[in-house]
């Protein structure tokens, strides 16, 4: 594989991290500086980040590594950007196309504030307060994709029970359906939904206001990823999604289970709950020495972010 293939391939890992994102999002100004237009704003790289990569690929020769430093400079508002407008934009780099909103296959998202404030809970009897099961949490993600596909208006959703039991992936059945209903008054009880009606198996649920405005800084995640009945499964998968650009990420088991929302501290216990799950996420892989938990990432492709917040911005 060539060199430019391997830089392009670091720059999707680039664009895609949650680092870039917040980057685009502090540098972002009010207008193009070339037209003044207010439209379709981006931020544009003064050195490309094609170069910014290259030149780093000249000092490290690592992609790991490359990839990091990159995301450092980003992070620390080291990389020199201006806002320019998509049409001026692209008469700077004419032969980039970037794919327009409707190009992307939104239904294959779904969506969740960053900050959620919320820890997720593995058991089944004397839950928490202040604290989401698997079924919850399923239902969060579900109405994330409603939000985020514009069938929401003025905060209400409408949507039929047995649709949505397969939208999040469940049997449709009636143990479903009371499962549902105890996950919608978890979700009131936590303020993230104002109220719910249900008429036979439709219903309409109030999403609340805060929560609302928390979506403003959203993760995204694809929507088959929800789909488990193991909270051990679903809480790694989210939680390692975070790791943008990483090829390897270690961290201590206790720390991890506290991550995932594990209330046990026995390692030998934490450590093959997690090996198990690890088996159920086809791009990533796990080892354990001494405690310590060493997850090789596999490289996906890049999350179209920037399109993906327009269209979210557009249903709030």
């Amino acid at each position: 594989m060539g060199r430019q293939t391997d830089i392009r391939r670091m720059e999707k890992h680039v664009r895609s991290s949650n680092i870039y994102t917040d980057w685009v999002e502090r540098n972002r100004t009010i207008s193009c500086l070339q037209c003044d237009s207010t439209q379709n704003l981006q931020v544009h790289h003064v050195i490309e980040l094609y170069h910014i990569l290259l030149g780093l690929w000249k000092l490290y020769g690592e992609e790991e590594t490359i990839v990091e430093h990159c995301l450092t400079l980003h992070a620390n508002d080291r990389c020199e950007s201006v806002t320019l407008c998509d049409e001026c934009h692209k008469k700077i780099h004419p032969g980039r196309q970037a794919k327009e909103p409707s190009d992307i296959r939104v239904e294959i998202w779904t969506t969740l504030p960053r900050n959620l404030g919320i820890s997720l809970y593995h058991g089944t009897k004397n839950k928490p307060q202040n604290t989401l099961g698997l079924i919850p949490f399923q239902t969060l993600f579900g109405l994330g994709w409603f939000i985020l596909n514009g069938k929401i208006k003025d905060r209400l959703i409408s949507l039929h029970r047995r649709r949505f039991a397969e939208l999040i992936g469940k049997a449709p059945c009636s143990s479903f359906s009371r499962s549902l209903d105890n996950a919608l008054e978890d979700l009131k009880a936590l303020h993230i939904i104002d109220d719910y009606h249900r008429t036979n198996n439709d219903l309409n649920i109030l999403i609340s206001k805060m929560y609302l405005e928390s979506l403003e800084n959203p993760w995204f995640f694809p929507l088959n990823t929800i789909h488990s009945n193991r909270m051990s499964v679903l809480a790694l998968r989210w939680f390692l999604s975070f790791q943008s650009g990483k090829r390897r990420y270690r961290i201590g088991l206790v720390k991890l289970a506290g991550h995932l929302g594990m209330e046990t501290i026995r390692p030998a216990w934490i450590e093959k709950t997690v090996k198990e799950s690890v088996k159920q996420i086809s791009w990533a892989a796990i080892t354990v020495e001494k405690g310590i938990a060493t997850f090789t990432l596999q490289h996906r492709a890049a999350i179209p972010i920037h399109s993906l917040r327009a269209i979210l911005k557009d249903s709030l």
